[in-house]
């Protein structure tokens, strides 16, 4: 009795850590969009667009090589640009994903016309 508790313990285990991997992975396949759609309810394709994302790269890149200055203070401004630039890449980022939020509830609700309330006076 103890093996079937045991493995039927260790399939739900495993099992939960595939849909946690389809969930938060990336490139998925059809029926892995299908599943994250079901996990999350919202859609798989709103993923950062590749500007934002070569963006985020370069700036990590120049963070490297700011990193890797052998003056302090040469080391310390080029950290200091870097940090502007990742403010300035999250503030594109938030207004980013505040326009598909909105883009989103515009497009779930549809749009409610008003009907004007007139009363009759004699």
């Amino acid at each position: 009795m103890q093996p079937l508790i045991i493995g039927s313990v260790l399939m739900v285990i495993s099992f939960g850590l595939v849909v946690m991997s389809v969930v938060h992975g990336q490139k998925r396949l059809k029926f892995e969009k299908k599943l994250h759609k079901l996990v999350l309810g919202k859609d798989v394709d709103d993923d950062a667009p590749d500007q934002l994302q070569s963006q985020a790269y370069h700036i990590m890149m120049e963070l490297g090589e700011a990193l890797e200055e052998q003056e302090d203070h040469a080391q310390q401004h080029s950290v200091r640009q870097a940090l502007s630039k990742v403010s300035e890449l999250h503030a594109e980022t938030v207004e980013y994903e505040s326009s598909s939020v909105d883009q989103e509830d515009s497009a779930s609700q549809p749009k409610k016309t008003n009907k004007p309330n007139f009363k009759v006076v004699k």
